[in-house]
This record gives structure tokens, C-alpha cells and sequence, in this order.
């Protein structure tokens, strides 16, 4: 079984990404409900397989997430997020695969869980 960090201020967006991810795949989701709380969690003695994370979030952004990841954890991130900019300038602190590592809002289901197979899959 795989340990998914979804980290979203909005509880919607959580809540149906955690149903959808727990239909296709055997997984354990935590859920994180800012940047902060998120970086939190990934302090903690859990271990985490793959981060789903907003991007625009109050208190820390999901870049603040991922730099934190990046440079303490290196877990599998996706960014999530409906701001097309967010998306293109996720490339520039990302650099590898960028296109790879997004899902844009609202998702496609199939797109999301082709994305999400080669890690939750194996």
C-alpha cells in the first residue's frame, strides 16, 4: 500500500481526489490542509510515496512544499492547480519533466490517473 499527501487548502478539492486516487489504486491518503501543514507532515516520521499538491495555499505555496521536499524528502510531487502560470513557472523551480509533474484544475480523470499509475501502480 502506498502513502499519498494530498495538501489543498480547499477540503472539495481533497476530499474528491482522495476518492477518486482510493477507487484505482491501494493507497493511504493524509491529508494536509496548507503549505505549512503539509511541510509538517513531511517532518514527521511518516513516509510519504507521492505529494498532490496546490499551489496557491495560505501560510506556505506548494513551491515552498516542493523546495522543502526537494531538498529533505525527494518524494514523487505533482503540482496541482487551476493558474496556468502556476503550471509554467512550476518548469522553472522543477526541471525535470515539469509537463509530467502537473495537473491542472479541474482534471481529467483519465489524464490523472495516467499520470499517477507508474508511482501508485507498483
Amino acid at each position: 500500500m502506498k502513502n499519498v499527501l494530498i495538501c489543498d487548502d480547499e477540503s472539495d478539492i481533497r476530499d474528491v481526489l482522495e476518492m477518486l486516487i482510493e477507487l484505482e489504486f491501494d493507497v493511504k491518503i493524509t491529508h494536509a490542509t496548507d503549505g505549512q501543514d503539509g511541510i509538517d507532515k513531511l517532518s514527521s516520521q511518516e513516509q510519504f510515496d507521492l505529494i498532490i499538491c496546490d499551489m496557491n495555499m495560505p501560510k506556505k505555496k506548494g513551491s515552498d512544499v516542493f523546495a522543502f521536499n526537494k531538498e529533505n524528502k525527494n518524494i514523487p510531487f505533482f503540482l496541482l492547480s487551476a493558474e496556468a502560470d502556476d503550471l509554467s513557472n512550476f518548469a522553472d523551480f522543477n526541471g525535470v519533466n515539469p509537463k509530467n509533474n502537473q495537473i491542472c484544475k479541474p482534471w481529467k480523470e483519465d489524464e490523472l490517473f495516467t499520470k499517477l499509475k507508474p508511482i501508485l501502480a507498483s
